[in-house]
């Protein structure tokens, strides 16, 4: 009878024992869980205030150059006009047309056709609205007149406040009745929008 409750004794102890090894790994194993997950937390949210200080930086430069850009401006006065002419933000056929009808005028010859094109980006570039890139418009006219009147169009061409270039030209007809046939492209580029985002942090 001792000998048995010796035995179930020592049997108790041993159960004793693993339980409480168990007990004491498993609560070392949810430990080093835990702790894990406490980095991996701390880590991030150091990511995610690195973050925002270097957004809130370009938000301060960025405050600082728009103020520098509208003092800028203000100080072209009467000069606006003629920059946002010069660099309009849309294709404005029609104000083209109109230009070019004028410095046929100025020139004194006779603007015979004009025929328009469809807008294409510069470079290879994709057409937006984004302003990334200047963007081309294309026309083909014919004009006639003497010779001092063309040579005197070419000229309001060339000194024109937007940016014209001439692409392609023909030219026939003898010193007094002209007629030249020409390409030309003209430039616009469209507003640029604000390169806001919402990024995430990993």
């Amino acid at each position: 009878m001792a000998t048995k409750l010796k035995l179930n004794l020592k049997l108790s102890t041993r159960s004793y024992i693993v339980v409480v090894s168990a007990v004491a790994v498993l609560v070392l194993i949810v430990s080093v869980l835990f702790g894990q997950g406490v980095v991996q937390t701390i880590i991030l949210q150091t990511k995610v205030q690195v973050a925002k200080n270097t957004a809130n930086s370009q938000l301060d430069k960025d405050k600082v150059a728009v103020n520098r850009l509208v003092a800028n401006y203000q100080a072209l006065d009467t000069n606006k006009t003629l920059l946002a002419n010069a660099l309009p933000t849309t294709p404005d056929m029609p104000g083209l047309i109109a230009s070019l009808e004028n410095m046929a005028n100025t020139a004194r010859i006779k603007l015979m056709s004009i025929s328009p094109s469809q807008a294409q980006p510069t470079n290879g570039a994709t057409v937006t609205s984004s302003g990334a890139a200047p963007q081309t418009v294309g026309v083909s006219l014919t004009v006639g007149g003497d010779y001092t009147g063309l040579h005197n169009f070419l000229t309001v061409l060339e000194n024109s406040a937007r940016p014209i270039r001439v692409t392609s030209i023909q030219i026939s007809g003898n010193n007094s009745d002209l007629a030249i046939q020409m390409n030309i492209t003209s430039y616009f580029m469209a507003e640029s929008s604000l390169p806001f985002k919402t990024e995430i942090v990993k």
